[in-house]
């Protein structure tokens, strides 16, 4: 004859309980909220790395702006104060030494541009570092002498350091030496 073996299989549920479920969905959401979170702070890293790309760009401009107006023009000077009391607008100058090693920085420089008439105090071009009404300092240019209206040329988030920017011009007062006069511009500031 011939046996069989029956085998009994008990019904089993197969699946997760409650409590596994909630766990692997909290476990699942907080991996996705910092995955989140860390995209959210690389947009804004982003973002800010743009704006500030964007503010050396305009500043790069001005700089650009600045040292072909100065390479065309003559008669450069700094203390530009000086010469707007006594007419030496026109009297090219150098910037006074502090200690014989070093030139003072001027905050500002004034020249005759390529187009000027000589004699004529009125059209010269002067690059000047002032203080806003907001109390930070700003980069300023005038085109018609020391009385006329300045324009600002530094955007409001640049702040300019004054105690670290300015001026320094060699060899523009003796002009018997036929030397090109030599201007160094340094701006010092922070983007905020």
């Amino acid at each position: 004859p011939f046996q069989t073996n029956m085998i009994q299989r008990t019904n089993t549920q197969a699946g997760f309980t409650l409590m596994e479920m909630m766990v692997a969905t909290t476990i699942f959401l907080m991996i996705i909220t910092l995955g989140l979170m860390g995209l959210l702070s690389m947009s804004r890293a982003q973002k800010i790395t743009q704006y500030k790309k964007q503010q050396f760009d305009i500043l790069n401009a001005v700089m650009e702006d600045m040292v072909r107006q100065i390479r065309t023009g003559s008669n450069i000077r700094c203390d530009l104060n000086a010469a707007a009391v006594d007419g030496q607008m026109e009297v090219p100058m150098d910037c006074p030494p502090t200690d014989g090693s070093d030139y003072q920085p001027s905050l500002s420089i004034g020249f005759e541009n390529a187009q000027g008439v000589a004699g004529n105090e009125f059209d010269q071009y002067i690059y000047s570092i002032e203080q806003t009404s907001e109390g930070d300092y700003a980069l300023y240019k005038a085109v018609d002498g020391i009385s006329g209206n300045f324009t600002r040329l530094t955007p409001y988030p640049i702040n300019i350091d004054p105690t670290k920017s300015g001026f320094t011009v060699v060899y523009a007062s003796d002009s018997a030496d036929s030397l090109q006069p030599l201007v160094t511009i340094r701006l010092s500031g922070t983007i905020t």
